[in-house]
């Protein structure tokens, strides 16, 4: 299922009001160009369910089935129209299939991209460096590595949107990040990224709990009879 631009503008003021809706649009139409069934398996680097991709199109019941299969195999999985992954899953409470639900999946998308613009404007104080890095870890987890992903957002982006908790993206369109060297550590058995002023490493914001990022600790939990989605962030 792919949403039309006004209902998707209509869906992100909803689902996700802490966030630029042209913020959140952008990173909608980089990571799954609206559709709210795609499936990316990281491990096998498979796409699903979107125009060109693996089996398409798909229902929801095909879709569920083939994200849950390939986490039964321990891949790494991107799930829904924001792509939040399988590793978030437990921290928030949820599981492949509502995270075919498109406002629980952008709620979830959100807090994720909130809690690291926080994380973010703690270390860099000028709004649209924040937002930046921000972005850079959304998708990288880190807050020093995916420098072309972020263009790529800025150039999906609307030139509209009320500013939220996390800015409008329209605040990048002229802006070039300062960068500094970074060294690869390893943590684990991953290989993550710090920068040399020894700040500490950014675990994958999507694929980790929010915890992970720079001292801001992230739950969730879902209230309510109708099951909404409240994230909570703390230090």
């Amino acid at each position: 299922m792919i949403f039309a631009f006004a209902t998707l503008s209509a869906l992100l003021q909803a689902c996700t009001p802490a966030v630029s809706a042209d913020t959140m649009r952008a990173i909608v139409m980089v990571e799954s160009r609206g559709y709210s069934y795609a499936i990316s398996d990281n491990t096998t680097r498979v796409v699903y369910c979107v125009p060109g991709g693996r089996i398409y199109p798909c229902g929801r019941e095909r879709a569920t089935a083939i994200a849950e299969g390939a986490i039964a195999q321990g891949h790494s999985v991107d799930v829904g129209i924001a792509q939040v992954n399988s590793g978030n899953f437990r921290s928030f409470h949820v599981s492949a299939a509502n995270m075919l639900e498109p406002c629980l999946n952008l709620r979830v998308g959100g807090a994720i991209l909130t809690s690291a613009y926080r994380s973010s404007i703690s270390r860099f104080a000028e709004p649209r460096e924040a937002l930046w890095h921000a972005i850079m870890a959304y998708n990288t987890g880190s807050l020093y590595v995916g420098e072309s992903y972020v263009h790529s957002v800025v150039d999906a982006a609307t030139t509209y949107g009320e500013i939220a908790t996390v800015p409008s993206v329209t605040l990048l369109e002229k802006h070039q990040a300062r960068f500094q060297p970074e060294a690869a550590v390893t943590v684990g058995d991953r290989r993550i990224r710090r920068d040399t002023r020894n700040r500490a490493p950014i675990a994958d914001a999507r694929s980790s709990p929010l915890a992970a990022l720079s001292g801001f600790g992230a739950q969730a939990r879902l209230v309510g009879a109708g099951q909404s989605f409240q994230p909570v962030v703390s230090r």
